[in-house]
């Protein structure tokens, strides 16, 4: 994985990938940092509608070379704002010399999305379970006073509740787009 994103830095024109200089910040010059962009998407079948309770969601992850995450000190508007281009040549030569450094910094930058992923599938199956706990229990209620409620019913949607937790916990996270940023 690791040497397929650098192939990406270094082999694409324009896309998913880049080097810009980070200016106007107390970040020591030199610094080098890896913004990475990942997408946390369950895939289900339709029918269950998985993106009521996790929809794709964009997952930033911002580690400087010492391994810290620096996504809070660097906002991604913030990051916007203090970039400017590279020329391409010295952009593919930093790439190179940075080879090694960089993947250690790419698999920092997974470890902290696989983190992130996580508290957001936490949160996702929290919110399904309590709705499809509350519909069921709704169902039982009215099963109790409503003889047309069939216990069919109560089941089936017992195992699209039970579906839809398994997709959601293997929703996948997929590197969207990368960026080596170095301190000005």
């Amino acid at each position: 994985m690791v040497a397929a994103c650098l192939e990406r830095l270094l082999g694409e024109d324009t896309g998913n990938s880049t080097l810009s200089l980070l200016e106007g910040h107390d970040i020591p010059p030199g610094t080098l940092l890896l913004e990475a962009l990942y997408v946390l998407d369950p895939v289900a079948p339709r029918y269950l509608r998985a993106g009521r309770f996790l929809p794709p969601t964009l997952i930033r992850t911002l580690v400087d070379e010492h391994a810290r995450d620096q996504d809070q000190a660097l906002p991604y508007a913030r990051v916007q704002q203090l970039i400017r281009p590279v020329e391409r040549s010295l952009a593919a030569q930093v790439i190179r010399q940075s080879r090694e450094r960089l993947g250690e910094l790419l698999e920092n930058n997974a470890r902290l999305a696989d983190e992130r992923k996580a508290t957001l599938l936490n949160e996702s199956l929290r919110r399904m379970m309590e709705d499809y706990t509350g519909e069921i229990r709704r169902l039982q209620a009215l099963q109790r006073v409503n003889p047309n409620v069939r216990e069919e019913e109560i089941q089936s949607l017992q195992q699209e509740g039970l579906l839809l937790h398994q997709h959601i916990q293997a929703a996948r996270l997929r590197m969207d787009a990368l960026r080596v940023l170095v301190a000005g």
